[in-house]
């Protein structure tokens, strides 16, 4: 959408999932500059979700109790209201009888209110931005990107029995970013995540969805509810990998346990399983793509590295899709239109993806592959 808006002609290789999220503001006032970054794309979200149309139940604003983990927790959440002086209806602290009041259910913790949280089906939020892109985006299903070839007036995306040509390609394939472009000193990795579907009943009802230690929210099926989600590094084929289910129930349902202060008698109906896509550092990828530097390059900066003409990407988004696509679409629709940043300089170098090279450079352990 942000490269619609800026007035191109996008070709869509489609690949998008169908998980249900939520859009949360994140505050950390004393933390350092990489950790701002989460709160910041949440008022962008909820603009892009103003600009298209979607059915009630795909988006829904029944906004986000962010619970704090332990006393420890809530007291900073306060301090961090308190501090920052935001407008109640962006975010605000209640203690655990608010927030009682707030979720319709007896809570042991207060935690952070965000009003305008929503619930939202990531699918049905992508077709509903394709839809209101019109023709200038054209979606190819089926199609399995071997290989970009580097031409005189751009690249040409290659698959068996076809291509297409562009001036500029934006890589926003998750894990395969580097199959098609690889970086210096970027190291992708899959973190696996697995949602416990729940029955309405015998859940207890609640008025608006839950985060903290895991999250609960609710879909539209008669209460129905998705919680978790687990955080599995180990994946098939490699040591430790664990396949069973129940295990990643039985993971879930503690989470659940944790964040309503209770068991509460649940029937499973099912399991959501997929794949995070996480960099080294745990910040997203997105820019334009760094070419191998030369060497020597003493007191290198950012803007110093040689970058490849034409290529751009976004990945590495990890648990904050929803949240943090939109901002970094924005950022790269900039950079490619040599516009100002949507983010400032400091926010703007934790999620180049020269970042890693550069780090290498300075301390003198760079090598060319």
């Amino acid at each position: 959408m942000a490269l619609e808006q800026a007035g191109f002609d996008v070709q869509r290789a489609a690949g998008f999932g169908a998980k249900r999220h939520m859009l949360v503001a994140r505050l950390a006032p004393r933390w350092p500059v990489r950790r701002h970054l989460p709160q910041m794309p949440y008022l962008g979200t909820l603009q892009w979700l103003a600009r298209v149309h979607m059915a009630p139940c795909a988006a829904r604003a029944l906004g986000v109790l962010q619970l704090a983990v332990d006393d420890t927790e809530a007291a900073a959440m306060a301090s961090a209201c308190r501090a920052l002086g935001l407008p109640a209806a962006y975010a605000r602290y209640v203690d655990p009888r608010a927030a009682s009041a707030l979720a319709g259910l007896a809570l042991r913790r207060g935690g952070l209110w965000v009003a305008r949280g929503h619930a939202i089906d990531a699918g049905a939020f992508t077709r509903a931005l394709l839809a209101a892109a019109g023709e200038r985006v054209r979606v190819h299903c089926g199609v399995d990107v071997r290989q970009l070839v580097a031409e005189a007036d751009g690249w040409v995306a290659q698959w068996d029995g076809g291509s297409l040509r562009a001036p500029v390609t934006v890589l926003a394939n998750a894990l395969d970013v580097p199959d098609l472009a690889p970086m210096p000193r970027v190291a992708l990795r899959a973190v696996r995540g697995r949602l416990s579907l729940l029955a309405g009943a015998p859940l207890p009802p609640l008025r608006c969805a839950l985060a903290g230690d895991g999250y609960r929210v609710s879909g539209t099926d008669n209460g129905a509810a998705a919680v978790g989600s687990t955080y599995e590094l180990e994946l098939p084929g490699k040591p430790g990998f664990d396949d069973d289910p129940q295990r990643a129930h039985e993971g879930n349902l503690a989470r659940l346990r944790r964040l309503l202060g209770a068991t509460p008698e649940v029937r499973i109906m099912g399991l959501f399983d997929a794949l995070r896509c996480v960099s080294q550092d745990r910040l997203p990828l997105a820019g334009a793509v760094p070419a191998d530097p030369p060497q020597p390059m003493p007191g290198a900066q950012l803007a110093d590295l040689p970058r490849r003409a034409g290529r751009y990407c976004l990945t590495a988004l990890g648990s904050r899709g929803l949240t943090l696509a939109p901002l970094m679409a924005e950022l790269v629709a900039a950079q490619i239109e040599g516009e100002p940043s949507p983010l400032e300089r400091d926010l703007l170098a934790v999620v180049d993806p020269a970042r890693f090279a550069l780090q290498r450079l300075r301390r003198g352990r760079y090598r060319r592959r």
